[in-house]
């Protein structure tokens, strides 16, 4: 079974919290009045990258060589829909709900229409989106 367990963007303080051992330490998640919150969630996808470190939504990862994706892009880890085929394109793509990495498109790959097949042991994480947002641009 599948860890659950989240880190957190603070937007107040510009600092990520990251899980904790004892839930007693846990922070309390403050709702303004408008709905917004002062926290992001970032949940763990219950993989690991090829360092051993947990990779969780709004990581950014680089690649390896694994069908289209390559070992020099960079890409977003997201949670949400996403257009699958694993039938050799013979068929159309099905809307599939989960992880997947979203892919910064060089302007090169700009007609490849690439996306993220992926292998965890070729992944490295190198940021997150908050913490390392330059990151991303490096990626276009």
């Amino acid at each position: 079974m599948r860890e659950i367990k989240f880190r957190v963007w603070d937007k107040t303080n510009n600092k990520m919290l990251m899980p904790i051992e004892n839930p007693a330490q846990a922070i309390t998640v403050q709702i303004l009045p408008n709905g917004d919150t002062d926290y992001e969630f970032m949940q763990y996808t219950g993989l690991k990258d090829k360092n051993d470190k947990e990779i969780y939504e709004g990581d950014i990862v680089k690649g390896g060589a694994v069908y289209y994706f390559y070992k020099d892009q960079i890409a977003v880890v997201k949670f949400g829909q996403f257009e699958a085929d694993s039938s050799g394109q013979e068929y159309g793509s099905i809307p599939v709900n989960g992880w997947y990495l979203d892919i910064i498109v060089k302007d090169e790959d700009k007609d490849t229409g690439y996306h993220g097949e992926f292998n965890t042991d070729s992944l490295e994480v190198i940021g997150n989106i908050y913490e390392n947002p330059s990151l991303l641009q490096e990626g276009k």
